[in-house]
């Protein structure tokens, strides 16, 4: 699967899943951030590098609200039946906290998840609007429960 055809995808699923009325604002500026999910970005728990699954691919869109939300979409390609999706904070190279638990796709070849996360501190909406370099998001799967993709926002 070619990386355009995944950019693609995860532009449907960003205008079609994220774009919530409920979640509508005054200001039309809220920032969107991407990510590449390739499992070389993965380190491992004693920080080895590539330590996720090599074959996988995909990429995740994060939109901030203003409202204290994070809406996202994330395809992936070519990994195990995901188990988990989260944003964490760290640089690349380095592992990190959870700071907000996303919905994992509900399969690994091809696999997409898309929604919406509420009431999440304003100050760490407003770190992600300002650093989104320092964040970064992996999805997990049974064979890389570690992480099998990885990808810092840009």
């Amino acid at each position: 699967m070619n990386t355009r055809y995944i950019y693609c995808i995860a532009a449907i699923a960003l205008f079609t899943g994220l774009f919530n009325p409920a979640y509508a604002e005054d200001s039309p500026a809220s920032p969107v951030f991407f990510a590449h999910l390739l499992g070389g970005n993965e380190v491992g728990p004693a920080g080895d590098a590539n330590a996720g699954d090599q074959e996988g691919l995909g990429s995740a869109t994060v939109i901030t609200k203003n409202k204290g939300a994070i809406c996202f979409a994330i395809l992936v390609n070519n990994i195990g039946i995901p188990s988990a999706a989260h944003i964490h904070k760290s640089v690349a190279g380095q592992n990190g906290p959870i700071v907000v638990p996303l919905a994992a796709p509900k399969n690994g070849s091809p696999g997409s998840s898309s929604g919406c996360v509420k009431s999440l501190d304003p100050a760490l909406l407003a770190d992600i609007k300002n650093n989104p370099s320092a964040y970064y998001i992996n999805v997990h799967s049974d064979e890389f429960p570690g992480g099998a993709l990885r990808g810092q926002l840009f």
